[in-house]
């Protein structure tokens, strides 16, 4: 049985509940012919990645959804070598480079070299279906001559990391999108960020997240009680006893009058 929190995330920008004017400007970015760097910054929980992966899906199809983990070795020195995990698809790959700790900086290069010097993003990953030579697109996938580097907790990167990574951008420009999320921009140099579109993605209000909270109490057919004071990721994932009613109750009923009450009952920080 899935957490309701995975159960109910949003896949598309049609989707998207929360923060109507962000989704807006997403979808316009994927309507372009061109995807600029992207900067996605803003507290945990707020829907950072959700969003990160509803606008890929827009822009290459639904192919981004079928994803493969790879465990990667990359040689730092004749001696030594880090292992890190990546996710992948046909048209992007995600990794967080701060796992691999003070060699930071080596994965970061090699990584995004590995990828951006490829042809297709599936030849780098042992072939696959919806590749294609002349670009990353194929059966159910939108044509691209660009693939996409998503690299998360980009603030937690070494300075040395960063600066690879600024130098790495203008190389692969033309063959290569990287998608960048942090929590405190503030800690990323100014020569990354100055290349980047920066995406802010906010706290949601206590309304937004009770309509959230609501609705999947009324899809599961349950009846809220109560909601503790957490973001909806948690929200999502303890709603069950002791915050639900055992009592199973048709949609919409006895949730409505709720509504009225959600800013004393679910004061927390959205996931969508």
């Amino acid at each position: 049985m899935s957490l309701w929190v995975d159960k109910y995330r949003p896949t598309t920008l049609d989707s998207l509940t929360v923060h109507g004017d962000v989704t807006k400007k997403l979808a316009g970015l994927a309507a372009s012919d061109e995807l600029p760097h992207l900067l996605f910054y803003g507290p945990n929980g707020a829907g950072k990645k959700t969003r990160v992966m509803a606008l890929l899906r827009e822009v290459f199809g639904p192919g981004v959804g079928r994803v493969k983990l790879e465990h990667r070795t990359i040689k730092v020195s004749p001696s030594k070598s880090v292992e890190i995990s990546t996710l992948g698809s046909n048209y992007h790959i995600e990794c967080n480079p701060s796992d691999a700790g003070n060699n930071d900086r080596f994965v970061v290069q090699e990584v995004i070299k590995e990828i951006a010097s490829h042809g297709n993003l599936s030849s780098s990953m042992g072939g696959g279906v919806g590749s294609s030579s002349d670009g990353v697109g194929g059966a159910g996938g939108k044509h691209k001559s660009f693939k996409i580097v998503l690299l998360t907790e980009v603030d937690r990167l070494s300075k040395q990391a960063q600066a690879g990574l600024r130098r790495t951008m203008e190389k692969y420009s033309s063959s290569c999108r990287l998608v960048l999320i942090a929590t405190h921009p503030s800690k990323i140099i100014e020569p990354v960020r100055s290349r980047c579109l920066g995406v802010r993605i906010p706290a949601p209000t206590t309304d937004m997240i009770a309509d959230v909270l609501l609705e999947t109490a009324d899809k599961e057919r349950v009846q809220v009680r109560l909601v503790s004071r957490c973001h909806v990721h948690l929200s999502l994932t303890s709603l069950p006893p002791p915050y639900l009613s055992a009592t199973a109750v048709s949609p919409r009923a006895g949730n409505e009058d709720r509504r009225t009450q959600r800013a004393e009952h679910a004061p927390c920080v959205a996931h969508a």
